[in-house]
């Protein structure tokens, strides 16, 4: 693989499914992307925020010219921020490209507003904050529309709500011009913990913590104690989850748009104010969260990376190391199974950095490690055998961990052969449907498995809108039940037409993005 497709493997994962098809003339040969949508499928060890949008605003437009971006057009009116975003230059107005031959330009006001590029859906009744509770998702979709050579543009960036029962809502357009990541949200509140960047031209520029006001729609930026560093480096936060107290807990670089910086899990209360740092460099990226929410597992950066792994406590920020103890193998965390127990994936020879799993291996085992001194014990399961993807499972109780991958044997240049698994006892079960382009398990909770995926394209090199589903496990231990959709993909329209779902949070529960 050149130094090119190892570079563009990096950032693929985010960006190529907006831009495949207007890229064409510019795409590299097609031996290469092949190999290198090939080496994403192996490589997807970090699916942060945090990074997709530092290394696509730096690499992909240098790469092959892929980034998405194009100046905002006619959409139905929107509110506007209550501040701008100190972290970012107030974007530069540029006039509405001209489609390409051929292509149809972009839809009207009216037809956006009928719900173009969104799934079956009806504007909120006045009355549904009043409906609104636990259960309840909230989720950002912001399709896009090709206008050739190159360009594409935002055609919304609408506020949804799903109830649990299945009906989805439209409550309110927010700027074109901004990105709303929604990372939590509590039921009966009426506005929600935001990550907000301004979008300037094809870039995403540093994001800022906030809020959004559900009613309104107004962003208002509220860093907190998130300042910038001594030096002015400006952080970029990427929410992770909320700690045992109720905390925020962010990882934060710095720099990261000019290439790199330093990094740190950073500790909010929700009024904003620091409870602690933890510098963890890069390594946050990969942190597993317990299921007390008290401590963390973090792989290490020197030589005994495969031999141990680092337990960080999140109340005195103390870091202690902890063997594998797998004889002849080296090992990585895939999720905690229990507080005292994780879940682990081991191979013959060492690991190279990000590396993951390769399904055509034929020395793969799967331990269960303790943390309290316990001796290592291998899992043996049966009945299915899917690929462990290093530090990306997650814990739902009693033992059970949620994870996605394809099954073991699987070629690693294979189309759509992805799909979740819940683990009980030491056996593994494929949750229903199975045969997915991309699966990524995202939250758990209350024996709630969240992930989201995509439905496998008719062409290779493009990725279909992503959807949320949902299983319940304590209904179904085995998983034999199929997967209950909360956010649906948008409905089929225009070849010019593509993305969707972007962000989401259940109230109360887990959130995520659709990567």
């Amino acid at each position: 693989m050149t130094s090119f497709e190892r570079d563009l493997a990096d950032v693929i994962e985010a960006s190529l499914h907006v831009r495949e098809t207007a890229s064409r003339d510019r795409r590299p040969a097609a031996g290469a992307l092949a190999r290198t949508v090939a080496a994403v499928r192996a490589r997807r060890r970090r699916r942060h925020a945090g990074e997709v949008l530092a290394v696509a605003a730096t690499a992909a437009v240098v790469a092959v010219g892929i980034a998405a971006g194009g100046s905002s057009a006619p959409a139905p009116a929107g509110p506007t921020t209550s501040s701008e975003p100190s972290v970012s230059a107030t974007p530069t107005p540029r006039p509405t490209p001209t489609p390409g031959p051929s292509l149809a330009p972009m839809p009207g006001a009216e037809e956006i507003a009928a719900g173009l590029g969104l799934p079956a859906s009806v504007p909120a009744p006045a009355d549904l904050w009043d409906r609104v509770g636990a259960g309840w998702v909230l989720a950002v979709y912001r399709p896009t529309w090709e206008l050739g050579d190159g360009e594409t543009h935002w055609l919304r960036n609408t506020l949804m709500l799903a109830a649990p029962t299945g009906e989805l809502y439209r409550v309110l357009e927010l700027p074109l011009d901004r990105a709303v990541e929604v990372v939590r949200w509590e039921p009966g509140d009426t506005r929600a913990l935001v990550a907000i960047s301004v979008i300037d031209g094809q870039m995403t520029q540093t994001a800022a913590r906030g809020w959004l006001d559900l009613r309104t729609g107004e962003l208002t930026v509220d860093p907190g104690d998130m300042q910038a560093a001594s030096d002015g480096c400006l952080p970029q936060p990427s929410f992770r989850w909320t700690d045992h107290d109720g905390n925020e807990v962010w990882g934060v670089t710095y720099c990261q748009t000019g290439g790199g910086g330093g990094g740190e899990l950073m500790i909010l209360r929700p009024d904003g104010t620091q409870v602690r740092t933890i510098t963890l460099g890069e390594l946050w990226y990969d942190a597993r969260l317990d299921p007390t929410g008290h401590r963390i597992a973090v792989p290490r950066d020197d030589d005994a990376d495969g031999v141990a792994f680092d337990v960080v406590d999140l109340d005195s920020g103390e870091a202690t190391r902890h063997e594998y103890g797998v004889p002849d193998r080296y090992c990585q965390v895939v999720s905690w199974r229990t507080d005292t127990a994780l879940l682990v994936t081991c191979q013959a020879r060492r690991w190279e950095f990000g590396e993951q799993a390769d399904p055509e291996a034929d020395d793969l085992e799967t331990w269960e490690v303790s943390v309290e001194g316990a001796a290592p014990r291998r899992i043996m399961g049966e009945a299915v055998a899917p690929v462990l993807e290093v530090w990306s499972g997650l814990p739902v109780g009693d033992g059970g961990v949620a994870l996605a991958g394809p099954a073991v044997g699987t070629r690693a240049d294979a189309r759509c052969t992805e799909g979740a698994y819940l683990l009980t006892g030491d056996e593994f079960h494929a949750l229903p449907p199975q045969g997915a382009d991309r699966v990524t398990v995202l939250g758990a909770a209350g024996g709630l498995v969240y992930a989201v995926s995509s439905a496998c394209p008719d062409d290779p090199m493009t990725t279909a809108p992503y959807e949320l589903s949902v299983w319940d496990t304590t209904r179904s231990p085995a998983g034999d039940e199929p997967a209950h959709v909360l956010l649906p993909a948008p409905l089929p329209g225009p070849a010019q037409l593509s993305d969707g779902l972007e962000s989401w949070a259940v109230a109360g529960g887990p959130s995520g993005q659709r990567w």
